[in-house]
């Protein structure tokens, strides 16, 4: 439990600030520069890295059109956002001396508050007040199973993300110690595989979620 739980790395005014917050800090100091450089030289004859990030986009945009209509396209920079900062929380863990934010219970129910609260945005604005009728239909003896759907959502995301990143890193540890420099590098090869994955269906997800909110 104690290699699971976030180490403390330093305190500020006494707040303990652990592994998993200072290389959140990181990753977003990553996702900053490569947003820099890919919008100080935007051209019409792009890139590869430009034409990896277009080629993104346009992905995510055909998922949100299809599931939304042409109002999708405003919600994809939050579900590409999300994806983005998930991807390379879980890539981050590669590199010597840095562990996946993921692996931090109170990283991912953050991200999955965020993506279930931006429903709620998104189907008041469309709908106003109306949004929240859905929880009496059909009937109103179904609210309170409606209300236990909405808890369950955040503690579905955010447990999926946190027991497969979780799960993955016990794995390779028993796998150093029985068989080191052999079968840990196929899995985490395999680990990109599944980050790359988890990133992808937890962004789905919000744009899923999202979609339900604001259609009728």
């Amino acid at each position: 439990m104690e290699e699971i739980a976030p180490r403390i790395v330093f305190r500020i005014l006494g707040i303990p600030i652990t592994d998993s917050v200072t290389t959140t800090w990181v990753v977003m100091g990553i996702i900053f520069i490569l947003s820099w450089l890919l919008t100080k030289s935007l051209s019409e004859y792009p890139s590869k890295l430009q034409s990896i990030f277009e080629s993104l986009v346009e992905f995510y945009e055909n998922i949100a059109i299809q599931v939304m209509g042409e109002k999708g396209r405003q919600f994809v920079p939050l579900a590409l956002s999300i994806g983005i900062f998930i991807l390379l929380s879980n890539w981050i863990e590669i590199i010597p001396g840095f562990s996946a934010p993921t692996r931090d219970l109170s990283t991912t129910v953050a991200l999955a508050i965020v993506a279930v609260t931006s429903t709620y945005v998104a189907g008041i604005r469309e709908k106003g007040w109306r949004f929240f009728k859905k929880y009496i239909e059909p009937n109103p003896i179904l609210l309170p199973i409606n209300i236990l759907e909405e808890l369950v959502r955040p503690v579905s995301l955010s447990f999926r993300l946190f027991g497969n990143i979780i799960g993955e890193e016990i794995v390779i540890a028993i796998l150093v110690m029985l068989v080191p420099f052999i079968l840990p590098i196929p899995m985490m090869l395999l680990g990109l595989f599944t980050g790359l994955i988890q990133a992808f269906i937890f962004s789905l997800l919000t744009l899923l979620y999202i979609a339900g909110a604001i259609e009728e």
